[in-house]
């Protein structure tokens, strides 16, 4: 899948998201969260020419780009987007 074909998909689930949070839906809400995070962190991944597969490398990779961008909070915020994942 290419980079805007990740970010196309990752806005998709948020819209979607959004849609269920107005509906109540809160469970299938953060399922679809969590998605549009994991598309949008496989499009950065894949603009470098990386490929994950795996949750580990997930959070390996944003790791790396936390490390990079510290004034980020890359990590703290990939972290909050995996708790609504392990809600489910």
């Amino acid at each position: 899948m290419s980079v805007n074909e990740r970010l196309k998909l990752s806005g998709k689930l948020l819209r979607e998201a959004e849609e269920m949070l107005r509906n109540g839906d809160y469970a299938q809400a953060s399922g679809k969260l969590w998605l549009a995070v994991v598309e949008a962190v496989k499009a950065v991944a894949a603009s470098k020419g990386i490929s994950l597969g795996t949750h580990a490398s997930l959070f390996q990779f944003v790791s790396q780009l936390d490390r990079e961008n510290p004034e980020q909070g890359l990590v703290d915020a990939f972290h909050v987007a995996n708790s609504l994942y392990e809600l489910l």
